[in-house]
């Protein structure tokens, strides 16, 4: 239930930032990738998973997620330190920058954990797994941050927590967890 309101939720931001084509090109531009991310972790997910409605939000899955922001913050600490932005995005106004972020965050666990690390822990072991899904999610980054070595550094070992947390608490724990980072270090 918790996956499905955030995936909700991110469905409609990222549609109304495809509106936004007049105003600011990038912003829609991203907003229409990230609902095509979001889109396949969905229809991939459905095929892997064989998806069963929970009316309810597991217990597990909040404490999971919060675990997650400390993790993932854990991870992010090194490049905030040295001053070095994780969240340069430009939008209309400082409150779409955040609702895209955690839009983009929903989309990204919905793809990368939902899909990509869920196929790569039943095709190989939970090592290649974790590694494999965490340098793909850098690579992904690295259209943003390609001269920030220090910050793909972070994308990678966040990823790796994310995968921790989506490993114990699911798509909700991994996806809250994202969000909560993007919502507060965004912007």
């Amino acid at each position: 239930m918790l996956a499905g309101m955030l995936i909700i939720t991110a469905m409609l931001c990222l549609a109304i930032f495809t509106v936004f084509v007049g105003q600011n090109e990038r912003l829609a531009t991203l907003g229409t990738v990230s609902m095509a991310l979001l889109a396949v972790g969905l229809s991939g997910g459905a095929v892997i998973h064989g998806y069963e409605y929970e009316n309810k939000i597991r217990p597990e899955s909040l404490l999971s997620g919060f675990f997650g922001v400390s993790a993932v913050a854990l991870a992010q600490l090194p490049a905030v330190l040295t001053g070095l932005s994780l969240y340069g995005l430009s939008a209309v106004d400082p409150t779409a920058t955040r609702l895209f972020l955690i839009s983009q965050a929903v989309a990204e666990e919905t793809f990368f954990a939902n899909v990509l690390y869920a196929f790569l822990s039943r095709a190989s072991v939970k090592t290649v797994a974790n590694v494999g899904t965490a340098a793909i999610f850098m690579l992904f980054h690295a259209i943003v941050y390609a001269n920030q070595t220090l910050v793909l550094l972070s994308v990678f070992f966040s990823r790796l927590a994310l995968n921790f947390v989506y490993e114990r608490g699911g798509l909700g724990a991994s996806a809250l967890s994202h969000v909560i980072v993007n919502a507060f270090a965004g912007g």
